[in-house]
């Protein structure tokens, strides 16, 4: 059974109240990892590049620390202005 609903009354937005229905500009630049096991895998089935790991963007440790730095930055700044 899925449902889906959809409506023209609410929509997701930045402090400044543009639209971030469609993504949001990124703070917190990650890029994806490697994996040995993965790459040696991918070159079996005739892959030539590594194939990206993404595993850290599930880290939530990971997360939890880099947006705790983030905001700690964001607040010194604050408080430095």
């Amino acid at each position: 059974f899925d449902y889906v609903m959809s409506s023209g009354q609410w929509l997701l937005t930045d402090r400044n109240g543009e639209s971030v229905e469609r993504g949001c500009s990124i703070d917190l630049p990650m890029e994806a990892g490697g994996s040995d096991a993965i790459d040696a895998l991918a070159a079996l089935i005739g892959v030539d590049t590594g194939v990206p790991v993404f595993t850290d963007y599930y880290d939530d440790a990971r997360l939890d620390g880099m947006m705790n730095e983030y905001f700690e930055e964001q607040e010194d700044l604050n408080q430095a202005a």
